[in-house]
């Protein structure tokens, strides 16, 4: 007889909701996808399976509020709090720095990073659109604002 390996306690919560239990891995990855408004593969909710990797605390709040539980529900014994790498810390720290120019130029980065995730939904795709231009023009305007400093 085959043994069935452990499944993660998240796994067990996610799976004993209504709308998720007696879903496949693919199934529930599908519906994550669609429930955060990310790509989810089957190799990321294999993990949150295994409890190799958990999804990220906005995933989950997502997850919750689509099975009309509260955060807490997934995590009993509190939520964990998720690390923040030493560049994030960085970016934190000289935050407070950064003309409107810098930030609007590095939120657009980040906008588009996460844009480029929806390139197959015609409306993130011009949503997609739009943010590369104002990104550009945004990086436009920083860059000669520093060029103006220097003269």
């Amino acid at each position: 007889m085959p043994r069935t390996a452990p499944t993660s306690d998240f796994w067990n919560r996610l799976t004993a909701l209504p709308g998720y239990s007696g879903l496949t891995q693919t199934a529930i990855a599908k519906k994550a996808s669609r429930v955060t408004g990310e790509k989810i593969g089957q190799s990321g909710v294999q993990k949150w399976k295994a409890g190799t990797a958990l999804p990220s605390l906005a995933k989950v709040q997502d997850l919750a509020k689509d099975a009309g539980v509260s955060i807490e529900y997934f995590f009993p014994t509190g939520i964990p709090k998720e690390p923040h790498d030493k560049q994030l810390d960085e970016l934190i720290e000289v935050w407070q720095y950064l003309g409107a120019d810098a930030r609007n130029y590095i939120l657009g980065a980040v906008k588009l990073e996460r844009a480029m995730q929806f390139t197959g939904d015609n409306n993130k795709r011009s949503a997609y659109q739009r943010d590369l231009v104002r990104l550009t023009e945004s990086q436009q305007r920083y860059t000669d604002s520093i060029l103006e400093r220097k003269k």
